[in-house]
């Protein structure tokens, strides 16, 4: 029994299951690391006060490796939320935790983040749809063809649109649907020989129409170094919605007692 009558222990996904439908419910974002839970690449736990589910925390691989060492998905019921100081102690006494990873989106895990982690830092840039963008170019974007002949891709695959121009093709891209319904992340790359001319940016300004056409709400992310993919996504018709940020529990002492 942890603190405050508070109890943290591993449970199975089926325990937790009906806490994290109400978790993505309430998110109202893009959950960056929905996939994580879905492949079962992390260990679920348990929170509960007095024999009652009062919350539940989820730990993944992180730092180490092949060690669940980092917490990336905390949720606490409504009025348990005044406080939640206990549960996280006892969740992190129990996990082992040494890391917390959290968007700035999330205020209850964010907020922990910045109470009980140093070394902070900001990992990738989240985005989602902000005002239209017009832009225009010598090309159109249509769906990609079984016999269309693309270029070489280095980062992204090959995705399900093309931009096609009198040069060729010059940029593909889609989205993915692995993070929680009804967000969708989009992606695109643009062939070398087309790139610094618009084409990443009109790329993705018509992925998003096609996206948001279907009934999916767009979404993205990118590094926070990466400058470039930054400026194409903003210019694209998306807005900065949040950040992911890590940070390394600090030792006992290194923060007040609670």
């Amino acid at each position: 029994m942890g603190r405050a009558g508070i109890a943290a222990s591993k449970a199975d996904r089926d325990r937790i299951a009906p806490l994290r439908r109400d978790f993505i419910a309430e998110a109202g974002h893009q959950v960056r690391y929905y996939a994580v839970y879905e492949r079962g690449r992390c260990d679920a736990w348990l929170l509960e006060a007095a024999g009652e589910p009062t919350g539940y925390g989820l730990v993944m691989d992180g730092a180490t490796a092949g060690m669940r060492d980092t917490l990336f998905e905390f949720y606490l019921r409504p009025e348990h939320r005044r406080d939640p100081a206990a549960a996280m102690t006892a969740l992190l006494d129990a996990s082992g935790a040494q890391h917390i990873a959290a968007q700035s989106n999330d205020p209850l895990l964010a907020g922990l983040l910045l109470e009980r982690t140093t070394d902070i830092s900001a990992t990738a840039i989240l985005f989602g749809a902000g005002a239209p963008a017009n832009h225009q170019y010598d090309g159109v974007v249509r769906p990609r063809q079984q016999d269309d002949a693309v270029f070489s891709h280095s980062y992204e695959p090959a995705g399900d649109f093309v931009l096609d121009t009198p040069r060729g093709i010059v940029a593909t891209g889609g989205w993915l649907t692995h993070y929680n319904p009804p967000y969708a992340d989009l992606y695109m790359e643009v062939a070398p020989h087309a790139r610094r001319e618009g084409a990443g940016r009109y790329m993705v300004q018509e992925t998003l129409r096609l996206c948001r056409a279907t009934g999916l709400v767009p979404a993205a992310r990118c590094d926070v170094a990466n400058l470039a993919s930054r400026a194409t996504l903003l210019s694209a018709g998306l807005a900065i919605c949040g950040y992911v940020l890590g940070g390394r529990l600090r030792a006992r002492g290194e923060h007040d007692a609670l």
